[in-house]
């Protein structure tokens, strides 16, 4: 088993040893509320915490969407502004302080 193992951590397709050691989690809490003729309000943060640094990252966005359907399709679209509220010293994940996602999702009927 432990040769098994030695050789799993060799032959690793992830390249891992050139990034270094991560282990974190990630907490992803969405609040959604929705308006009339397809328009919406979310909000999908990613708050991850690192178990090796013990540091936090913890966004704040807040998404603007509409969602329309054609005779074939249903189509989502938003912006969505996301600022770094709070970043421990050496924290490794998401070091932007501020910045604007555009999203466009196409959803194909069954």
């Amino acid at each position: 088993m432990a040769t098994i193992l030695g050789l799993a951590e060799l032959f690793s397709i992830s390249n891992k040893y050139q990034y270094g050691r991560k282990n974190y989690s990630v907490l992803q809490p969405n609040l959604f509320y929705t308006f009339s003729k397809g328009q919406y309000i979310a909000t999908e943060l990613l708050w991850v915490y690192d178990y090796i640094l013990n540091t936090w990252t913890i966004p704040l966005n807040l998404r603007f969407g509409y969602i329309f359907q054609t005779k074939k399709f249903k189509f989502n679209t938003y912006i969505e502004p996301e600022w770094m509220t709070y970043r421990s010293e050496g924290a490794t994940t998401n070091n932007n302080d501020f910045g604007i996602k555009f999203g466009f999702r196409i959803f194909f009927n069954e």
